[in-house]
């Protein structure tokens, strides 16, 4: 057995040391029970927990080469033990690793190794603190006092507001960590990580809140630098929301992976730790400048919606240099000219989507120099994107290319006809724009029939002259159901020619509208499983058939132009919800007021919602009576829908 007192001598020469062995009588000081004590740890008074039962004698003895004396000291016959109050103290190292020893709470002497750029905190006796290796080495705290390890360790924090559940979808971590759930519950976890479903792993299952919870969700560790990888939860709560702060961010100074799909972000650049890789977030509230992202990071996919929050800028020039992935949405005012991007996005890039107010500027015949790993490239904003598209056509790779705003590329369609993966093709002019675009615009020509049959989303609109059949509309070889829309305003215009019947039986949207085509069909001849109908009829009774033929689950209609369709015999139940619906014939031709009515009643029906970007709007050719007041009232009124008659 042992016991515990506090060893101190006064008075020790300027060449004793610098470290000291214990000795007791117990055993004729033959065996030390303590080893390498430093003198500033004897001068202070050094806490041993090991001296053994009986001992009346202690022998302090130099191990230093200068001086090697000794000195016995009397242990008084009655002896107590001693607990000296503890303190939270943080350790950091830069340059190297270090062995730290000290008292903690229960007067056991402890040694942890911190290894080179860590920050650990710990729970010592005050002043026990020594620690032995190369590099630099900063204690600080002492100020606040604690029971045991676990009031000294550092906490990451969720902020909750009204949520009915919670879970870490990923914790890696190289200390063991403990999760504060917030109403009064922890989980504790070993070093290594949790990982929820996965029967290989640590399986945890969402904590709950019946009542809701508001408050602060703790990761707490003795070091939060631990921590590589975080992943908050993919479903989880369904009320309220859960927010990380740039404050939180910093402390996890060795993050290399975050995903933080339903938790929001709120951030600037700056306070990323710069060890992040790869950051996953489609909640966000990330402002600052794309230069002060981690400069070693290599994938940002921060999907939001344009009506989120981010609202980075900076220029393109500035992208962290290793990225193979750049997806930024969000209100973001980024410029420059890609001609400027880091030289490695040439080799690595491979997708790149940037969305918000942004005014960025290129030409398609820098990609000429890229490779082949580059497949996707979307820029939405104000950009002035241009150059001949042939610039694209060795990137064979490619999956999608978007063009939104005050572009103006030029050149044929046949420049896609090499990119046999190529699914998603959209350059439209005027997108996210304040009045009209530049002159120019877009100025594509070639036909429908060079565009690549993988397609399942194709747009293009501008001052186009775009030739073809409905029958090669690309409709991804038939697999997946496929959005089509080519739309103009040049002149001369698009001259697309066939009947209804000819577009593919997957299509789901279509968008015509030029009116030097010579398009016609009936209604009744529209692919069944459509849901977007928008055309403009150039040729005399060009469409035919009764409004109600309209496939049954359309829900966006606008049919416009030199077209006779005006009557409506059969009711018909509508698709739920309805978004927009404009049909108005040709000047001769009016939809019968009895139908009319019909019409209102059965549209009625339906809930209407407001598409992204469009009004709820329903506009009619003809005359009402009272028969539909109560359905005109329900739409205008409770429902909210431009109701417009002409």
């Amino acid at each position: 057995m042992a016991f515990t007192a506090i060893i101190k001598i006064t008075d020790v020469g300027i060449d004793a040391g610098p470290v000291f062995d214990i000795y007791s009588d117990v055993d004729g000081f033959t065996t030390p029970f303590e080893n390498n004590i430093p003198k500033a740890s004897l001068i202070a008074g050094y806490l041993s927990i090991n001296i053994p039962d009986g001992t009346t004698q202690i022998k302090v003895v130099s191990d230093g080469v200068l001086c090697d004396t000794e000195v016995i000291v009397n242990i008084p016959t009655t002896t107590t033990t001693t607990f000296l109050p503890c303190f939270c103290y943080e350790i950091d190292t830069i340059g190297g690793n270090y062995d730290v020893s000290y008292i903690n709470c229960s007067q056991k002497n402890l040694v942890t190794e911190v290894m080179e750029n860590e920050r650990v905190s710990v729970c010592a006796v005050q002043d026990s603190i020594t620690y032995i290796g190369a590099g630099s080495i900063t204690v600080d705290g002492g100020l606040a006092e604690c029971d045991g390890e676990e009031e000294c360790f550092q906490a990451f924090i969720v902020e909750a507001a009204g949520i009915n559940a919670f879970f870490f979808r990923l914790i890696e971590s190289t200390f063991p960590f403990i999760v504060d759930w917030g109403d009064g519950t922890s989980t504790s976890f070993p070093a290594g990580y949790i990982l929820q479903a996965d029967v290989n792993k640590h399986i945890y299952n969402p904590i709950t809140y019946p009542a809701g919870f508001t408050g602060q969700i703790k990761v707490k560790s003795r070091d939060l630098g631990g921590i590589k990888i975080l992943r908050t939860d993919t479903a989880g709560f369904t009320t309220g929301s859960a927010t990380i702060l740039g404050t939180e961010l910093i402390k996890l100074y060795n993050l290399k992976e975050l995903h933080s799909i339903k938790t929001n972000l709120v951030c600037t650049a700056i306070q990323f730790p710069r060890t992040l890789l790869r950051l996953t977030s489609y909640i966000d509230g990330v402002s600052g400048s794309v230069a002060d992202l981690p400069r070693n990071m290599v994938s940002i996919n921060m999907q939001t919606e344009f009506t989120e929050l981010n609202t980075l800028s900076g220029n393109v020039s500035q992208l962290p240099p290793l990225l193979n992935t750049c997806i930024i949405h969000g209100r973001n005012t980024i410029t420059g000219d890609m001609a400027n991007v880091p030289v490695q996005f040439k080799t690595t890039m491979q997708f790149i989507d940037i969305r918000g107010f942004n005014t960025i500027d290129g030409d398609a015949s820098i990609f000429t120099t890229w490779g082949i790993q580059f497949k996707y490239f979307s820029l939405w904003g104000y950009n002035t994107f241009h150059g001949d598209v042939a610039g694209f056509s060795g990137l064979v790779e490619m999956t999608g290319l978007l063009l939104h705003g005050y572009n103006y590329p030029t050149g044929n369609l046949s420049a896609f006809t090499p990119l046999i993966k190529l699914k998603t093709l959209l350059i439209y002019e005027n997108f996210n724009a304040v009045g009209y675009p530049p002159s120019a615009g877009n100025t594509l020509t070639g036909n429908i029939a060079d565009l690549p049959r993988t397609l399942t989303t194709t747009g293009i609109y501008g001052k186009n002259t775009i030739t073809g059949n409905l029958i090669d509309i690309p409709n991804g070889n038939g697999i997946v159901a496929t959005y089509f829309d080519i739309r103009g305003r040049a002149p001369g215009g698009n001259t697309l020619t066939g009947n209804f019947i000819d577009i593919p039986s997957n299509v789901t949207k279509f968008y015509i509208e030029s009116l030097t085509n010579t398009i016609t069909g009936a209604l009744s001849d529209l692919p069944s499983g459509l849901t977007t109908f928008v055309f403009s009829c150039a040729v005399n009774n060009g469409v035919t058939g009764d409004i109600s033929d309209f496939p049954s689950g359309v829900n966006t209609i606008s049919l416009t132009g030199n077209h006779a369709v005006q009557t409506y015999l059969t009711p018909k139940t509508w698709a739920n919800p309805m978004y927009s619906v404009q049909i108005i014939p040709a000047a001769a031709y009016n939809i019968p007021t009895v139908q009319l009515d019909q019409l209102l009643i059965d549209f009625d029906q339906s809930q209407w919602l407001q598409a992204s970007g469009s009004p709820k709007r329903l506009w009619l050719k003809g005359t009402r009576s009272n028969v539909s007041d109560s359905a005109f009232n329900s739409l205008t009124i409770t429902k909210d829908v431009d109701v417009a008659f002409f």
